[in-house]
């Protein structure tokens, strides 16, 4: 299996909190996995700004996925905290479908003033129009 890879242009892009932006370019169907674990796609640690300062607050070692699909994407919970698109909880397990803008945290969203070093993110497709302002 082809794994995920970053790069300058292509499918879309994750835009985190902390300003930092991946851009992606992953086949068809296969899953991009987020957490702390070495394994996943893309390691938390990697993904913050500052390593040094990441605690690990409340992600967990294989935290959720996401997987392109031929139109669109979709979201995955696989964490024992729980990760939330646009404020909701998903269930663990169970896919949700995402939209480019979409906000994604991988910790509850009302209690991030707890946890400074969150991971929060939108998804956006290439080729769709960006917000004119990114609201965190």
């Amino acid at each position: 299996v082809e794994r995920c890879k970053i790069a300058a242009a292509g499918w879309g892009r994750l835009e985190f909190n902390n300003m930092k932006i991946v851009y992606l370019d992953p086949p068809v169907g296969v899953l991009y996995v987020m957490g702390r674990d070495p394994a996943c796609d893309y390691k938390a640690v990697d993904l913050w700004t500052n390593p040094d300062g990441f605690s690990g607050c409340r992600v967990s070692g294989k935290h959720c996925g996401i997987r392109r699909l031929e139109e669109g994407a979709v979201v995955e919970d696989t964490s024992h905290g729980g990760t939330w698109v646009n404020g909701v909880k998903l269930e663990k397990g169970i896919t949700s479908s995402l939209n480019s803008g979409d906000h994604i945290d991988l910790i509850d969203p009302l209690i991030v003033d707890g946890c400074p070093n969150h991971l929060s993110f939108k998804l956006f497709f290439n080729g769709v129009s960006r917000p004119a302002t990114l609201d965190y």
